[in-house]
């Protein structure tokens, strides 16, 4: 009898050795695979602060968005499905370079601006009068492209390769950096628009740039870090986000930047990082003109995406007016396709605009 509680004993021993070993086994299971999934992915820094990518809405890019501008209502609709992710072999866009030229043209070789597409400039400011009166000379504009070259104040020399495009292009620098001033400075002087291109928080946790927005800040250093960034690039005439995808969510955050951003009499462009920005809201709750990015025109490198990307823009432009398209200038690609197809966009009816065409529509919308 004694023997066999002895035996009882050890068995029941066991047996919470063993439950008490598979606990502790479970638990390092899930502390681990907890460790994996909170602790922040470093990777090298490039040599361009990385840009986040368009967000995904439904499985589907979220480039073709458009927004209504108008501060009397926030409406968002589908407008072109976004670019197909495979690159054709063959090129059959209507923007790409004639067979007879060589794919790496020099970006002299670009057409200068001839007089009906001046002209098709100047009917887009022309009165109904005046409309008809050019109608002989140059077809009705289809729409009004407004690209935004990123990025600007890093290694200047890629920076003008923009700069001799022959139409309105609009560069948004960064502050803080060594060529931050230089960047400005030979903007202006080419004729060009100046942005801010405000550094904000990643939901990936990015490094923005010095003097990043950050949802850590209070009310006061937020105001501060808007205006002092502003101040620190004069001649601007908006402000756009880099990166952001977790500050602009953040609407505490994106009211103390766009009252900043109002205070200097600015207004605001959303590179719409996320699908859940809420910069529309508060821009409509500060009464701040303001406009959203349709397109990337640089998610890929390549000439073929970069064509598709400008015929969604042009797309858009069509239907809605305006479209907004946003590249970088790190990308020296970008800057050779838009001089190569330059002069088929401007026969197509296109015409480009700088980034205040936005204030002026709203201005008008809001006229009697």
């Amino acid at each position: 009898m004694f023997e066999k509680k002895i035996i009882t004993f050890r068995f029941s021993e066991k047996i919470r050795f063993y439950a008490c070993g598979f606990f502790v086994y479970a638990a390092c299971i899930f502390a681990a695979g907890l460790l994996s999934c909170t602790a922040p992915q470093v990777s090298p820094a490039p040599p361009f602060p990385a840009e986040e990518p368009a967000p995904a809405e439904g499985g589907a890019a979220f480039s073709g968005r458009k927004a209504v501008y108008t501060r009397n209502s926030y409406r968002r609709h589908a407008s072109v499905p976004a670019a197909q992710e495979a690159v054709p072999a063959d090129d059959n866009s209507s923007l790409a370079p004639p067979a007879s030229a060589p794919e790496s043209a020099p970006l002299a070789a670009a057409a200068p601006e001839t007089a009906s597409a001046a002209n098709t400039k100047r009917e887009s400011r022309a009165s109904p009068g005046q409309t008809s009166s050019l109608a002989s000379a140059a077809s009705a504009v289809k729409g009004k492209l407004i690209i935004i070259i990123d990025d600007a104040g890093y290694h200047n020399e890629l920076l003008e390769k923009f700069l001799t495009f022959p139409g309105s292009l609009t560069i948004a620098v960064l502050p803080g950096l060594a060529g931050s001033a230089e960047a400005a400075r030979l903007t202006l002087s080419a004729g060009k628009e100046l942005m801010l291109h405000l550094p904000m928080e990643a939901q990936g946790g990015e490094d923005p740039g010095p003097g990043a927005i950050l949802t850590s800040l209070d009310t006061r250093a937020i105001g501060q870090r808007v205006r002092g960034h502003i101040d620190s690039l004069p001649g601007i005439v908006a402000v756009n986000n880099h990166m952001g995808s977790r500050a602009t969510e953040d609407e505490r955050v994106m009211r103390h930047v766009l009252a900043a951003v109002k205070e200097k009499g600015l207004f605001f462009i959303d590179s719409l990082t996320t699908a859940r920005s809420s910069v529309g809201r508060m821009a409509l709750e500060a009464g701040l003109p303001w406009g959203v990015r349709d397109v990337f025109l640089d998610n890929k490198n390549t000439r073929s995406a970069i064509r598709r990307a400008l015929e969604e823009g042009m797309a858009i432009a069509e239907k809605n007016g305006t479209a907004i398209l946003i590249g970088h200038v790190q990308r020296e690609t970008l800057a050779e396709v838009l001089h190569e197809s330059y002069a088929a966009i401007i026969k197509k009816g296109f015409v480009f605009s700088p980034v205040s065409e936005i204030l002026r529509e709203q201005e008008g919308e809001e006229t009697p």
